[in-house]
């Protein structure tokens, strides 16, 4: 897919001339072939949930830290003078209901 992306890139911008609009272009190739190099593994399943990761010495690598299933997981503190909010959105779609309902009409 990434292959095929590339290639009709290239071939729709075969007829560009003007220098800095190449110059740019290349600069962008190298920061998504970068981008790619590092973040972007590949993986081939061998059995049933077994795969095996194709990682590069350029894959970025971060910490793997255990999710702890008893952990205490607390709700984020509100702001000061948030109001309380309920529902979804934080209450935005029923106080924007209650302003239209409010609103005389026209």
């Amino acid at each position: 897919m990434a292959r095929k992306k590339i290639n009709d890139e290239f071939r729709g911008n075969r007829i560009v001339t003007d220098q800095e609009v190449i110059q740019s272009k290349i600069k962008l190739a190298e920061e998504c072939a970068h981008e790619l190099r590092s973040n972007v593994i590949q993986a081939q399943q061998r059995e049933d949930g077994v795969y095996e990761l194709r990682i590069t010495p350029e894959t970025t690598r971060m910490d793997n830290i255990v999710f702890n299933p008893d952990a205490i997981i607390e709700p984020p503190r509100k702001r000061r003078g948030a109001k309380a909010t309920e529902g979804c959105c934080g209450g935005a779609a029923m106080a924007a209901l209650d302003a239209e309902v409010a609103a005389p009409k026209k």
